[in-house]
């Protein structure tokens, strides 16, 4: 059994048209099963919404599989919120953000499957930024769950229908490591937020994890190979320079 990602994170509004390139040539070449972004795609600060947001019209033809909500991507309104990611192409997912009043624009994960029969579940979780300890939650629709325990929660549910767990991840490196150790059973966490340029995966037990820096300057490439269906999956990865 073989997967094959291509990860981008931290964009930043950054995808110019030769890189959007390079990652086309990439995901061909490479035979990439999945094209994901570990959130913060666009420009616009936390608190801020630009009605156009330019790297959309590079990022969607690429034809992403998923996307994370990074802090960048949200917003205090639900009403801005939706707005700044409804020209997203691809779903966006968050399974620890709790939409109070109208609709979520997210969704908790997302399970696709390769040409070859390997089911593989996506799903998202975000830097908490509105919780229910802050008194800012009173001015806000949104409200951010704890990471590591919406985690335990979905990882059983998620192994049970797919043999690849995959988290999409905008809660910094050190926060993915303590999440893999204290959440057993997920495969690979493809990261963002702490903008760190691993060049090989990092290992937390039996999790892979991930994390490709910020502002397009560079992309994951990752391959999960297993013989049958049990056992651990061997995964390899690098990074591939997008300039």
């Amino acid at each position: 059994m073989l997967v094959t990602l291509l990860q981008t994170s931290d964009l930043h509004g950054k995808l110019p048209p030769e890189s959007a390139a390079r990652l086309a040539s990439l995901k061909a070449e490479a035979g990439v099963d999945f094209l994901v972004d570990s959130g913060d795609v666009v420009g616009a600060g936390n608190l801020g919404y630009r009605p156009h947001e330019p790297v959309w019209e590079t990022f969607n033809p690429l034809g992403y599989t998923a996307m994370a909500v990074g802090n960048r991507d949200a917003h205090l309104w639900r009403s801005v919120f939706e707005k700044k990611v409804a020209p997203a192409a691809c779903p966006v997912l968050c399974a620890n953000l709790e939409v109070r009043a109208g609709r979520n624009p997210t969704r908790s994960h997302l399970i696709r499957e390769t040409a070859e029969g390997v089911r593989v579940a996506f799903f998202g979780l975000t830097v908490p930024m509105i919780t229910r300890e802050m008194g800012s939650r009173h001015l806000s629709d949104l409200l951010f769950h704890p990471p590591r325990d919406v985690a335990k929660e979905w990882v059983p549910r998620l192994r049970k229908e797919a043999d690849l767990v995959v988290l999409l991840s905008h809660l910094g490196l050190r926060e993915d490591h303590r999440l893999a150790k204290a959440v057993p059973g997920i495969d690979l966490i493809l990261g963002g937020h702490s903008h760190i340029e691993l060049h090989r995966p990092d290992r937390e037990g039996e999790t892979a994890i991930c994390q490709p820096g910020g502002f397009g300057r560079y992309a994951t490439l990752v391959r999960c190979d297993r013989e049958g269906r049990e056992g651990p999956w061997n995964i390899t990865g690098h990074l591939e320079s997008l300039k």
